[in-house]
């Protein structure tokens, strides 16, 4: 939860009136603390051609402002759900017996 936690405080995109082109423009949150390049992929998409960045915000095949905007609500249904539910990867690959994001 960590990771989640630090990424909710700089990209709130699940506060009231705010879309990630606010945090993006710097009017909400601080989401500049945490950009990176565009080109970075995950070390299990590099055997993927048509992987995308979650950091390309811009051009065709974006993921970014999804992952972004969607990442914030696991922070909200943790704290509402706590360990009723589990979110891979950020909560571990071991079995539970709650419930996953996928299946709610």
């Amino acid at each position: 939860m960590v990771f989640l936690e630090d990424f909710h405080r700089h990209w709130p995109a699940d506060a009231p009136h705010t879309c990630v082109d606010f945090i993006l423009n710097g009017s909400r949150g601080e989401g500049a603390a945490r950009m990176a390049n565009p080109r970075w992929i995950r070390l299990t998409d590099k055997r993927c051609r048509a992987a995308r960045s979650v950091f390309q915000f811009e051009g065709q095949g974006k993921v970014a402002a999804a992952t972004h905007a969607g990442l914030p609500w696991i922070v909200f249904l943790k704290r509402q759900l706590g360990e009723r539910i589990n979110a891979w990867p950020f909560d571990g690959w071991g079995s539970c017996s709650c419930a996953s994001l996928r299946s709610l």
